[in-house]
């Protein structure tokens, strides 16, 4: 027998482990014939197979829950899934039969394993619940693609970001090693540039006094146009007007 600890429960129909895609590891599935009045059987999953019995004797062992006097014998060991999102870790559970323990919540998941489309049965699903009982409602309809995109949005988002910075980081290093190497061929081939271009100054000496005097007359003009243009600017700006952006 086994008390100890906090155990996550699920109330699910014996139908449930085959639509959810839980495999059956060990022992049998719950009993799709069992009342109030029967024996009550449970599953655990392997997590909790492992922490309550480490020696793996769980098949024919008791567990107790919503009370120290209701003891619930272990018929099977299923597959362990994820119950508190993809990036958690699966706790220990025990899953009961809805059969045995009506659940007590105002509100049941209904999940509906399709072939196709699962959209195209919304309004079948709909019609059978309401055929049962005219006064359920049901709402939250999502496909399990919908829901496991919806448990990743942030993970995803938090990813596709990353993924632009790297991208970004990237194309940045490309460009400084795309820099870095034509620098250093443009360094290799200097001699080769100097040669097209004397090849292309015809009666020009390397030591010509106007050539320097031309090209410092040159750099001054450009570089007094670029400071003629905003300096002329800045010179318009009022100075009460100065002080109020102050």
């Amino acid at each position: 027998d086994s008390s100890l600890g906090e155990i996550t429960t699920r109330i699910v129909t014996p139908g449930y482990f085959e639509t959810a895609g839980l495999r059956l590891v060990t022992g049998r599935l719950l009993d799709r014939n069992g009342g109030p009045s029967d024996p009550w059987q449970i599953e655990i999953n392997e997590t909790g197979a492992a922490h309550y019995f480490p020696e793996g004797d769980a098949i024919g062992s008791r567990m107790t829950f919503w009370g120290p006097e209701l003891w619930r014998e272990v018929v099977g060991i299923v597959e362990d899934e994820k119950m508190f999102g993809l990036s958690t870790a699966p706790p220990p559970a025990l899953y009961a039969n809805m059969y045995q323990a009506p659940p007590r919540a105002s509100t049941i998941t209904l999940m509906v394993r399709t072939s196709g489309d699962p959209r195209q049965l919304i309004g079948p699903v709909r019609e059978t619940v309401w055929s049962l009982d005219g006064d359920l409602a049901v709402y939250n309809v999502s496909t399990m693609e919908e829901t496991v995109a919806a448990a990743v949005a942030t993970e995803r988002f938090a990813s596709t970001i990353l993924a632009v910075f790297a991208l970004v980081a990237v194309f940045l290093a490309v460009l400084g090693v795309h820099g870095a190497a034509l620098s250093y061929l443009v360094a290799q081939r200097s001699h080769e540039v100097g040669a097209l271009l004397e090849g292309l100054l015809f009666g020009v000496s390397p030591t010509e006094p106007a050539t320097y005097v031309a090209v410092v007359m040159v750099l001054g003009v450009a570089a007094a146009l670029a400071c003629a243009l905003p300096a002329n600017r800045a010179a318009r700006i009022h100075p009460t007007a100065a002080l109020r952006g102050d």
